[in-house]
């Protein structure tokens, strides 16, 4: 991609130019390119080793195209929100902050691979400044009392800080670990979870979503993109004999959505998908569906529309979608190319829910 169009070309750069790692270092990335990892895998060589954690599935993926195009790289790749506890002992932990979905996400990652670090292992955090670079070094001489800029470039810069000894505790929002969400005569308690329900309410956009969802007894629902699970949870309990699939491309929202299914005794079927991949083959009579208008480094409104091309795919013939979406954006001709009619049944000036059916093919 062109530098002028990838918002990450110089924090790659930053990252891949800033830091070599030795040969033999073991070397921890949060949230960094594929390209950049690869290449930090072929500099610690076979007696290394470079342990690659992405909570964003199409990341994983491009880190796994990476591992198995050469698979004598010393690479390890995790699709996680969590560090798992054999994931230890490293000289180098390296973090491109723009990757995470909150700045609560971002400390407790960077913290618990702080932890990590051998004694004199180094922290490297790469970013923009308009993504809280500086601020971030302030939170790196916390937590391991000292940092300093390596590197600028184009507004972006990379920042070490040296492990020197205990790693001090970032201060974090004290917040209780659940929260009651009420919906109509319904309760739920919530698991809170970073970068999903930050803010413990339900936003307007979702509560439009869920006011106008029409669910009959045996439904087949599809929560697409399905956050912490709440759409998928409220059309469980909203008729008799509902079966409720739920996708989501986040390992945070997928772990919110296990959490609060289990914590509410709801039963449904929880992927990581991008989109529907995962679950291309099965088909339901009802989808519900909050398009993304940006996602991790992309914001377009094409990415809405890949939703709606999905959800189209993944619905039976006569079964119905429907997508909450802003205002301003002209979804109506693509769903009515998509589906023929398309009905507004809720909106204000902010939000609009879209409803359509999906039409049995010709002669069928």
């Amino acid at each position: 991609m062109p530098k002028s169009t990838d918002p990450r070309f110089y924090t790659n750069e930053l990252l891949s130019e800033g830091l070599v790692p030795a040969a033999g270092a073991r070397v921890l990335a949060l949230g960094v390119a594929a390209q950049v990892v690869a290449g930090w895998a072929a500099a610690v060589g076979p007696t290394g080793l470079v342990v690659a954690v992405e909570h964003w599935l199409p990341g994983w993926r491009a880190l796994e195209v990476e591992r198995e195009r050469t698979p004598e790289l010393p690479l390890r790749t995790l699709f996680t929100a969590t560090l798992p506890d054999d994931a230890t002992d490293f000289d180098v932990v390296a973090v491109d902050i723009t990757s995470y979905p909150s700045n609560r996400a971002l400390l407790a990652i960077v913290h618990s691979g702080a932890e990590r670090l051998k004694p004199a292992g180094l922290l490297y955090a790469a970013g923009p400044k308009d993504a809280g670079i500086l601020s971030f070094t302030h939170r790196m001489e916390r937590l391991l009392g000292n940092a300093e800029p390596q590197a600028y470039r184009k507004g972006q810069r990379i920042v070490v800080a040296r492990r020197t000894g205990e790693v001090t505790p970032l201060a974090l929002e004290d917040e209780s670990p659940t929260f009651t969400l009420a919906i109509g005569d319904q309760q739920f308690e919530m698991v809170r979870a970073p970068g999903v329900f930050a803010k413990g309410a339900l936003d307007p956009a979702t509560e439009m979503l869920i006011d106008a969802l029409v669910i009959k007894a045996g439904d087949r629902v599809l929560d697409l993109g399905c956050g912490a699970g709440i759409v998928g949870m409220v059309a469980a309990r909203r008729a008799a004999d509902v079966q409720v699939t739920m996708t989501d491309a986040d390992a945070y929202a997928l772990d919110a959505a296990r959490a609060n299914c289990a914590h509410n005794g709801i039963t449904a079927a929880i992927h990581a998908a991008d989109v529907v991949d995962a679950i291309a083959k099965q088909r339901f009579t009802v989808v519900a569906c909050n398009p993304p208008f940006h996602q991790r480094h992309e914001s377009s409104g094409e990415l809405g529309l890949r939703f709606m091309r999905a959800a189209h795919g993944a619905l039976s013939p006569g079964g119905r979608a429907y997508f909450v979406a802003n205002r301003f954006l002209a979804y109506e001709s693509k769903l009515k190319e998509l589906f023929g009619e398309v009905t507004e049944v809720a909106g204000d000036d902010r939000y609009k829910v879209l409803a359509v059916t999906k039409k049995a093919p010709a002669g069928g």
